[in-house]
């Protein structure tokens, strides 16, 4: 396979949001895993526009924006995200840790809580840019 077509097939699987492809014949094999940040797509036919969506935290207690026992923060700004994707941790009691998740994809605008802050229900921990459709 020359290095147009890998080039070609990554661009492929990253307008699709395939995460993973591939390809075997008898004399050789290649697999691609595609470990970027999702795209995402925009019809032709809607107009789309940015809209902020804030997540806020559902309970008190004490906010992380990464694992215990990691240093590295389950996401940056400006990161790429699907729902349901974890972006950090509140911790509600001595040993109960909640997942904070995205509610829609979007990328990370701001991250608006330092780690280790105590915040209340209702403090928003993250505001995401959306793509919205309207018609």
């Amino acid at each position: 396979m020359r290095a147009r077509d890998l080039r070609r097939l990554v661009g492929w699987l990253e307008q699709t949001g395939i995460q993973s492809v591939e390809y075997e014949s008898d004399d050789a094999s290649l697999r691609v895993v595609m470990h970027a940040q999702p795209r995402l797509k925009k019809s032709n036919n809607d107009v789309s526009r940015r809209q902020p969506l804030h997540i806020a935290a559902s309970e008190n207690g004490v906010f992380f924006r990464a694992h215990p026992c990691s240093t590295a923060p389950f996401v940056t700004a400006g990161r790429m995200v699907i729902a349901g994707d974890i972006l950090g941790l509140l911790k509600g009691g001595e040993v109960l840790y909640k997942p904070v998740t995205a509610t829609q994809d979007g990328r990370v605008a701001h991250i608006t809580t330092s780690s280790a802050a105590l915040v209340q229900e209702g403090t928003v921990l993250f505001e995401l840019d959306t793509m919205m459709c309207t018609q």
